[in-house]
Parts: C-alpha cells; structure tokens; sequence
C-alpha cells in the first residue's frame, strides 16, 4: 500500500469524509492535529541530528588530534578525504536542521483576516502540505548525512581494529 500523494485535493477529500462525523469541534483538533504530528517529527528528527552533530564534533576531534602536521602523517587512511566527507554530513544535517526550522515558523491565526473555519481550511491544507514537503526534504537531508557518518564510524572501526592486530 502506497501512499496518498500530499495535494490540496486529497487533503480536502480526507477532511470532508471526516466532518461526516458529527463531532462541531472534531474539525478544528483535527486541523491542529496534522500541524502536530508534523511538528513532532520534526523535533524528534532535531533531536536526532543533534546527537549525530555531538558524534560528527568528536569523529572531527578525533581526526585533527592524531594528525601531525609537520610529518602530514595520520593513523587513518586518507585524512583529508574523510574531513571532506564529515563536512558533506555536517551541511546535509545542517539542511535538514535548517528545514525543521522552516516548519516551525508559522503564523497560523495571522493568514487569514476572517476568523472562521471554511476560510481556514485552505490556507490550513497548503500550510499543512509545504511543511510536509519541508519535513520530507529535513528527512532525506538527514538520511544521507547519517550513510556518510556510518560509513566513516566503519571506516575508522576497521582502521583501529586492523592496527590492534
């Protein structure tokens, strides 16, 4: 099972079949709902990245600390290469980070001068959609940086186990 795209007419469709239940203010939690469980995942993907942010700053430390400048010897194959690549995952988690920042500026009660529901619910969907697609950039972003920072947490593994031995 696939699924919905995220556009205003499915938006629209899903919200009406729900206002068949008779509940007058299951509409307006529901509206607040989608705009939480969005806000949720984006705090939980910061807090996240932020771990992986303190772990990327200790792989950097770790990697200036046992490099000699004046041999330009290091312990780890290919230095330069792998501070190359914790900076590629450092500005993929700083994008994502940068998009979760992007979700949650909002002015909800400021985008309409009406205060009723109908003229809400449109402004509501497009808000609810471009921060769907703000969440699902922060989450892409977020995936790369964590195959780059595994993939040098292996190479750095193996590099010290093969000097154990």
């Amino acid at each position: 099972m696939s699924k919905p795209e995220a556009t205003l007419q499915n938006e629209d469709a899903h919200y009406q079949t729900l206002l068949l239940l008779k509940d007058e203010q299951w509409n307006i939690k529901y509206l607040y709902d989608r705009l939480n469980i969005i806000d949720s995942k984006s705090s939980a993907l910061l807090r996240f990245n932020g771990v992986i942010f303190g772990f990327l700053g200790l792989l950097v430390f770790r990697l200036v600390d046992k490099f000699d400048p004046l041999t330009q010897q290091s312990p780890f194959p290919y230095p330069f290469s792998m501070m190359l690549l914790c900076l590629f995952c450092f500005l993929f988690l700083a994008y994502a980070e940068f998009c979760c920042g992007i979700i949650f500026y909002l002015k909800f009660d400021r985008i309409t001068d009406i205060k009723y529901l109908e003229c809400y619910k449109k402004n509501f969907f497009n808000i609810t959609i471009d921060r769907e697609r703000w969440f699902r950039r922060a989450l892409l972003s977020t995936y790369l940086g964590n195959f780059i920072f595994v993939g040098l947490f292996i190479a750095i593994t193996v590099n010290e186990l093969i000097a154990l031995y």
